[in-house]
């Protein structure tokens, strides 16, 4: 069992009870090698970058790429924006 503690969105803390299991640290940090902004704050910048660029029609893929996000991310952010009918 873990349990992931956010300070700051930049120090964790986890409680690991079994052996050999990845931490919840490792976990993000493996996550940000491919997408530097994982499980960081949206800021204000982000959130319009993500917003003008989608109406100009920029892929999901795209934004995740520019965004340093995870496609699901984007999606999930895209419907907190626009609703649960834009993004299949």
């Amino acid at each position: 069992m873990y349990r992931l503690c956010l300070k700051n969105h930049t120090q964790f803390c986890h409680t690991k009870e079994s052996s050999g299991s990845t931490s919840w640290k490792e976990k993000i940090e493996k996550m940000r090698q491919t997408h530097p902004n994982a499980f960081k704050p949206w800021t204000a910048q982000d959130d319009e970058t993500l917003k003008t660029d989608f109406q100009h029609g920029e892929s999901i893929a795209n934004l995740a790429k520019k965004l340093g996000r995870h496609d699901g991310s984007i999606r999930a952010r895209l419907k907190k924006h626009f609703g649960e009918d834009v993004v299949g």
